[in-house]
């Protein structure tokens, strides 16, 4: 154990406190242990080190806070102070007050502001890197948050504060704070306010440094979140998804672009089947939220989803989730279990449901084998919420009246049947420009007799998508123009979403 290590001999050696630079057999030497433990202490960031050359140098006085028990001090180039006073006021500004918990060093309480501005701010990301200034003079250091799908920049950072950040979020993070020059991935499970965070934080070399990205999962939300009544779909749309699920077989698909909220969709739906009547398998890359009543494995180098998917059938489930179709192989196994009496979800990248099918034709499926494994294709979007607390009471442009008709007619809305209740953002200290929190607009494609048979003739998925239609599908376009005349959201945002015009 570090802590009980002993500097006797050594000790008595550098008389006095303990100063200057020693290599890395003097420090395992000192610290009694072996090297493979010595360089697990380095990794983590336990030992702060320095590199001379190609050798590790190490200070006397960090060993022997290490032997204390003490955190490496990082070096700051700069007054952290001005940032630390910035974050503070953004805080506030959020309606999040008062330093809780013991006083700490002023690298970590800034970083520890940092994280709790996104969680004060709803934000689903943390961004920080650095960046050339717009006037060509010099670096800064830029931190932003994702908030409603939005990036917004909230503190310039003295470019000299960015090294010693960084390697505050790797110790935080479970990484190696002396690795710079490759790309690291991390996670940390936190307690901010009274609220457990789970972060993904992932850092990236870039010529001006490194660039910081951490996920902010809340366990309160994501409970929330994880119900499909919660999730804000249209009734005939969790009608649809509701019946596929109660299917002892088929596969219903979540398509969609990143960041459109695939994930939650295909937990939620896990989520409201899963239970101990049922055998219920998943393979994720990563697993990013723990279910109950769900056997939950990540890939490996050696374990990818083909060989999760053949382990499964071997093991006698009931419902398979795939976390994504990447490939003709997973493709293929993932058909096969659904037509051998499997439920499976997965999810898909495509640009709606009818693409999704042809999209799975285009992987390399037969396309008789996606018409009968195939049940329901869920295809969404999502848009950002008209702000409760400031949205007004606004007509839109008549060419914006124009397209959101044109886009409900064609996409099974009748138009003359919807309230007309349309509100614009302004903007208040409650919300960012007017919008506060996201809903989601979707479309459910059921494989009807007709849509397989046009599938198999090789049609257009403009004509698969007519036909749906037809058949009582409502496209997430229009979908999003019956919420934007119900005031949920705007034609603006609806349009935006899907870069209709």
């Amino acid at each position: 154990m570090a802590g009980k290590a002993r500097m006797t001999g050594d000790k008595k050696k550098h008389s006095g406190p303990l100063e200057g630079l020693i290599g890395m057999e003097e420090a395992i030497k000192i610290l009694k242990t072996t090297r493979p433990t010595f360089y697990r202490w380095l990794r983590s960031g336990k030992i702060r080190a320095t590199k001379v050359g190609r050798q590790w140098r190490f200070q006397l006085r960090d060993i022997e806070s290490f032997i204390k028990g003490e955190q490496p001090e990082i070096e700051l180039r700069a007054d952290i102070g001005p940032l630390i006073g910035r974050l503070e006021t953004k805080l506030k500004a959020a309606g999040v007050t008062g330093r809780r918990g013991e006083p700490e060093k002023k690298l970590e309480y800034a970083v520890r502001l940092m994280i709790e501005l996104g969680l004060g701010l709803r934000a689903s990301d943390i961004h920080l890197s650095p960046h050339i200034r717009e006037d060509g003079r010099g670096n800064i250091g830029m931190l932003r948050y994702r908030i409603d799908g939005i990036l917004h920049p909230e503190a310039e950072i003295d470019p000299r504060l960015l090294p010693a950040i960084t390697g505050r979020w790797k110790t935080v993070a479970g990484c190696n704070p002396t690795e710079t020059s490759a790309p690291q991935n991390g996670r940390s499970l936190l307690n901010v306010r009274g609220e457990e965070l789970d972060l993904r934080i992932s850092f990236h070399p870039s010529v001006l440094g490194e660039s910081i990205t951490a996920r902010i999962l809340s366990s309160k939300q994501v409970i929330q979140a994880l119900s499909l009544d919660r999730i804000g779909y249209a009734r005939s749309d969790l009608d649809r998804i509701l019946k596929a699920l109660k299917a002892p077989a088929g596969m219903i698909i979540v398509s969609g672009p990143a960041g459109c909220g695939k994930t939650t969709s295909l937990y939620a739906s896990v989520r409201q089947i899963a239970g101990p009547g049922l055998k219920v398998m998943s393979v994720e890359d990563p697993v990013e939220f723990l279910l109950p009543w769900v056997v939950q494995a990540r890939i490996r180098e050696e374990f990818t989803f083909p060989a999760a998917i053949r382990s499964f059938l071997r093991s006698d489930p009931d419902v398979i989730m795939i976390g994504e179709i990447r490939d003709y192989q997973t493709l293929a196994l993932a058909q096969q279990a659904a037509l051998t009496g499997h439920l499976v979800l997965t999810t898909l990248h495509a640009g709606n449901a009818a693409g999704a099918l042809k999209r799975l034709v285009d992987i390399g499926s037969d396309p008789l084998i996606v018409r009968d494994a195939a049940s329901l294709i869920l295809a969404q979007r999502l848009v950002r919420r008209l702000c409760v607390h400031c949205s007004i009471e606004a007509a839109p442009t008549p060419d914006s009246l124009t397209a959101a008709e044109r886009i409900a007619r064609e996409g099974g809305v009748n138009w003359k049947e919807l309230p007309k209740k349309f509100r614009k953002a302004v903007g208040c200290p409650k919300c960012y420009l007017g919008f506060r929190g996201r809903t989601v607009i979707a479309e459910t494609l059921e494989m009807t007799p007709e849509v397989g048979r046009l599938l198999l003739e090789g049609a257009p998925a403009e004509e698969i998508e007519r036909a749906a239609v037809g058949q009582g599908m409502i496209t997430f376009a229009a979908d999003g123009m019956r919420r934007a005349a119900a005031g949920e959201t705007t034609i603006e945002e609806v349009l935006l979403t899907l870069a209709l015009k």
